[in-house]
């Protein structure tokens, strides 16, 4: 691109230097030129590029970090499996994914970068390794949710002493959320005629230590006796009813608190969260999804008493236990997000 850029800049120059070259000749005074009925001419626009082009917009929610479970797959059908980590980040605005992800079985770093060619309608992934100081280029497109590279097309075969040529491919294949994807390596030593898998790597993502999720509006839940004396007793504190039947069950809020009366239906005291919900029982639109809550806790080595469906969408709940066998029950009741 500097090169075409540079070209007609350099052929502008050499131009208006020439014009201006007199040689000591007496030149003529420049005349304006006659505008036409279409108007004086103008330099045309520069293409209004959106920057990131959508198809990797498509592939935002592929930055994060992800523990990375490895199968290489030997000539023989021989999985030799393995783990690791790996990093996905944008840059330039988001134009770019850059992935850094090591391979310790053989010592092994990488660095990926996704792209798309809005000119030639086709994604490149381009990969450094550590070990042969490769800067391999791969070239494809998506078919269906399948997004299917190779480096045939760009010619960055490995060539091995005494080995023939070989081209590799990989077709990266999200799993059933946003949380989970895979990356499906095959090998080539006919030209890219027929292909046989060498590795699969599957990814997961991982929640960080430190990063905060957002659990939902809070309330206590108390087991009660009697829920109509309970009522008399909160309202004397200021609380007032904001919904339940009053026979078995009422919600009672003041100015900050939200106190759930559960009649027969709790066996103690917890703690309730309510993803989805605003104080006062709205939906919201920006929220973490209960099931997203529950990988975060669960990869933080939390156990959970009761589990989310993670393959469901709508309406789910979790429950876990703290240390003093206090439950913590995180519900929502309205579906997941859109992305």
């Amino acid at each position: 691109m500097a090169y075409r850029i540079a070209v007609p800049i350099l052929m502008f120059t050499m131009i208006a230097a020439a014009a201006q070259s007199t040689g000591g000749a007496k030149q003529d005074a420049p005349v304006a030129p006659k505008p036409t009925q279409a108007g004086p001419t103008s330099r045309p626009a520069w293409p209004p590029f959106a920057a990131p082009p959508q198809e990797m917009e498509d592939l935002a929610w592929l930055a994060g970090k992800w523990k990375v479970t490895t199968r290489y797959i030997g000539p023989d059908g021989k999985e030799y499996p393995g783990q690791t980590e790996a990093t996905i980040a944008p840059m330039l605005g988001g134009s770019f994914l850059r992935e850094e992800i090591t391979i310790p079985a053989f010592k092994l770093s990488m660095s990926g970068f996704r792209s798309y060619d809005r000119f030639r309608k086709v994604y490149r992934f381009v990969w450094l390794d550590s070990i042969m100081s490769l800067t391999d280029v791969f070239e494809g497109t998506r078919q269906g949710d399948d997004l299917t590279v190779s480096n045939v097309k760009p010619g960055t075969s490995s060539i091995m002493p005494g080995a023939p040529e070989s081209f590799l491919r990989f077709t990266q294949r999200p799993g059933g959320n946003r949380d989970e994807f895979s990356l499906i390596w095959e090998a080539s030593t006919d030209g890219g005629k027929s292909w046989r898998k060498t590795a699969v790597y599957e990814y997961r993502r991982q929640a960080d230590a430190g990063e905060h999720v957002r659990l939902g509006n809070f309330s206590v839940s108390l087991a009660v006796k009697d829920v109509a004396a309970s009522r008399a007793f909160y309202e004397k504190l200021g609380f007032r009813k904001v919904a339940g039947d009053g026979t078995h069950y009422l919600i009672v809020q003041n100015e900050t608190s939200t106190i759930g009366l559960f009649q027969g239906m709790l066996e103690r005291n917890g703690l309730t969260y309510n993803p989805g919900w605003d104080r006062s029982g709205a939906a919201l639109s920006d929220f973490d999804d209960v099931r997203d809550i529950q990988r975060a806790l669960k990869q933080r080595g939390l156990s959970l008493a009761t589990e989310a469906d993670e393959s469901t969408s709508g309406p789910a709940s979790l429950l876990l236990i703290d240390p003093d066998g206090n439950p913590i029950l995180i519900d929502q009741h309205v579906s997941k997000p859109r992305q």
